[in-house]
């Protein structure tokens, strides 16, 4: 209540309401005052107190509608969508119980430039645990880019894939030869891998042959990432990044090929009759399904197992080989 004076007379005027009636599950209704609340979310500070939870809540002018926006003042709220809150019709309150769960953590590779952009060939091992710690590690650039698709800068913890190499997007970077290098790396950890499986597993000492193949007129009709020799068998090579199963069934055509490529070869450095050979599909990401595939078709399946392997050419490389 409050007075105000006309001459000497005084004259009592209703007090507007300063508490708001809401109601948390089965719990009976309670009012809750709104004093120097601003908006809702000043208000429901005050719910939390009146419930006794830490917990963050949530108001509800109905249960079928949309939570009410942080936002929105209380004087907005009680002249237009609320006005006339009672305790048969009160603000209802969900509690939002705080997750249990650990926080989830994402380690990546991140690829060292010189400072002209040019990937060095080595990596550090990053965690992150949100897009804080994604906004330190790219403070000094402009996101992250991945071997497979360079155009595509990202700036989010949810966009970025636990266990890949990225590396700082920094304006006017070469990611072609960063993109060569990485290629190059593979392909060089992959042959050293299949040779050391042949010395160490069938006793058997390799040499490399040529990788690109000529016909006649001087046009290139065939390449592979490695070729070796080793007793009467030849084993083809070829190295993906990431390996699909469409990926595959074309390593193994061309395999199957291989005989007749050869025979329109201008350049005779190895003869193929006779001699065994066997295709041999190589990648960083190669699911087993694919490798299953790959069994399937008659092909040998390098992938890593265990470590990263390293672009310096230090062998940190846990190689398996299946047939």
């Amino acid at each position: 209540m409050f007075c105000r004076a006309i001459g000497r007379r005084f004259y009592s005027t209703p007090k507007a309401a300063s508490k708001l009636w809401v109601k948390h599950n089965g719990s009976p209704s309670t009012q809750v005052s709104f004093k120097n609340c601003i908006n809702i979310d000043d208000f429901a500070k005050k719910v939390k107190q009146e419930l006794n939870t830490n917990s963050q809540v949530a108001l509800f002018t109905t249960i079928d509608k949309e939570p009410i926006k942080p936002w929105l003042t209380i004087k907005e709220l009680i002249k237009t969508e609320f006005k006339n809150n009672s305790g048969e019709s009160p603000l209802l309150v969900k509690i939002i119980p705080p997750t249990q769960d650990s926080i989830a953590t994402k380690t990546i590779y991140i690829g060292e430039t010189d400072e002209d952009g040019e990937f060095m060939g080595e990596y550090k091992r990053r965690i992150l645990r949100n897009d804080h710690d994604l906004m330190k590690l790219i403070k000094n650039s402009d996101g992250l880019i991945h071997l497979s698709s360079p155009d595509d800068v990202l700036l989010s913890f949810d966009d970025i894939k636990d266990g890949e190499k990225y590396q700082l997007y920094k304006f006017a970077q070469n990611f072609q030869s960063w993109q060569k290098k990485e290629a190059d790396a593979m392909e060089a950890e992959t042959l050293l891998s299949m040779k050391t499986y042949l010395m160490e597993k069938l006793l058997a000492s390799s040499i490399d042959l040529p990788t690109d193949i000529y016909d006649s007129t001087g046009k290139q009709i065939q390449e592979w990432d490695g070729i070796l020799l080793s007793g009467d068998t030849l084993y083809l090579l070829e190295a993906k990044h990431s390996v699909s199963i469409e990926k595959i069934k074309k390593i193994a055509d061309r395999v199957k090929k291989f005989p007749q490529i050869m025979k329109l070869s201008a350049e005779k450095v190895f003869d193929v009759k006779d001699r065994k050979i066997v295709g041999i599909a190589c990648g960083t990401r190669f699911p087993s399904g694919c490798r299953e595939e790959a069994h399937r078709l008659g092909l040998m399946a390098v992938y890593p197992s265990g470590s990263r392997y390293r672009v310096d050419g230090k062998i940190d490389f846990d190689y398996a080989i299946q047939r």
